[in-house]
């Protein structure tokens, strides 16, 4: 598939918008559910929105800061570690206090992004991109 032709900035905005419409869709669905559905407790609504909070008060300022300390080191490797920083963030503490058998499931994420952004370096130096 050749894209060389293609504006990547038009590309990149309309993904862009795609992603933010579908996940407002998504959350406008999530809430309305929770919010009309009989079996659904207070205390879920409290995690959610705990949930949120996090998510947009920390793991999300923290991912941009990895991301633009990344972007020196390349589009591969910089994607590469802000996943791997995104993983570590949501996983470390599971690793901390539930032992062996998540340290192995964050070691496995690891050695994934790591093939990945292998792959995608070489099949770029392939193509000659």
């Amino acid at each position: 598939m050749d894209l060389s032709h293609h504006d990547p900035e038009r590309f990149v905005k309309t993904v862009r918008r795609v992603l933010i419409a579908s996940g407002t869709l998504i959350m406008v669905y999530a809430v309305s559910g929770a919010l009309t559905d009989h079996n659904v407790k207070g205390g879920a609504l409290i995690f959610l929105i705990a949930v949120l909070i996090a998510h947009d008060g920390i793991l999300l300022p923290l991912m941009i800061g990895v991301g633009a300390v990344a972007t020196r080191f390349g589009p591969y490797l910089a994607a590469s570690l802000t996943a791997t920083a995104a993983v570590t963030l949501v996983g470390l503490p599971l690793v901390v206090t539930g032992g062996s058998r998540y340290a192995l499931g964050l070691l496995t994420c690891y050695a994934a992004i790591a093939v990945a952004a292998v792959t995608w370096e070489r099949l770029r130096r392939r193509s000659g991109a």
